[in-house]
């Protein structure tokens, strides 16, 4: 078994088509983040992934972001170097008071990584 917590950090640029928000407008988005991994064999893994982001804006309510995603790891393993990539399924929650209210969406990652 593997696991992984940590922080992530990301900068939004507003988009133009966002009523109410103007286009030079930029958020930064604090987050959250675990991985759990449970590997089957030398190659194939089982992987949990959670994650949690808050985008603070002035004068509006923060916007809560959170993923929830399962999905297949296939590990290299290899001497001291362990390249993986995996892609992952699952569910996306956005609430913002603001622009959209609370949406809930049908989520994909893939990626990789050593």
């Amino acid at each position: 078994m593997e696991l992984y917590a940590g922080y992530d950090y990301v900068r939004y640029h507003a988009s133009p088509r966002i009523v109410g928000v103007p286009a030079s407008e930029s958020f930064n988005a604090n987050s959250g983040s675990s991985q759990f991994v449970v590997n089957r064999n030398n190659w194939l893994g089982l992987v949990g992934e959670f994650t949690a982001y808050a985008v603070a804006r002035q004068g509006f309510a923060t916007t809560h972001e959170v993923s929830c995603l399962f999905g297949p790891r296939i590990t290299l393993r290899r001497g001291r170097v362990t390249p993986f990539v995996h892609v992952l399924f699952g569910r996306e929650w956005a609430e913002d008071g603001f622009t959209f209210g609370s949406v809930s969406a049908f989520a994909v990652a893939a990626g990789g990584g050593v």
